[in-house]
């Protein structure tokens, strides 16, 4: 397990327009890390709900996307108001998180600062609106 701060939220798409928040709803992590980062012990947090990780890493300079699904242990679930989400390193470090007071339907909340874009590699399938993948609406 790593701890360390070179993962971040980069956006998050809680409120989907043309699907159900329970199908729509995702979330991008990026790494600014020069070698890959396996995730094991990383949770992402929304109020009560927690996401493990485990068993998912994410490549060097590389975006991972996840649906409100999660890649098989656990849900998170977006709140439309006074929402936010963080993410937790396996020492229990928040390292980094997203708020906002309101999300507008189909308006992705970034992070600031924005990183590069890199590629971005679906942890389970296609996410986003209807053409899927990380920053669609």
């Amino acid at each position: 397990m790593t701890c360390t701060d070179e993962v971040r939220l980069a956006s998050a798409l809680p409120d989907p327009v043309h699907r159900p928040d329970r199908e729509g709803e995702w979330l991008e992590l990026r790494s600014d890390a020069p070698v890959p980062l396996w995730l094991d012990g990383w949770t992402l947090r929304s109020g009560r709900a927690r996401l493990a990780l485990d068993g998912l890493a994410i490549g060097p300079g590389a975006s991972l996307c996840l649906d409100s699904a999660g890649p098989g242990t656990g849900r998170v679930q977006l709140r439309n108001h006074d929402g936010s989400v963080a993410l937790v390193d396996p020492c229990g470090v928040t390292r980094s998180s997203l708020r906002w007071a309101e999300a507008r339907p189909g308006v992705v909340i970034r992070a600031d600062p924005p990183w590069p874009g890199d590629a971005v590699v679906p942890a389970r399938r296609a996410l986003g609106g209807d053409g899927g993948g990380c920053g669609q609406t």
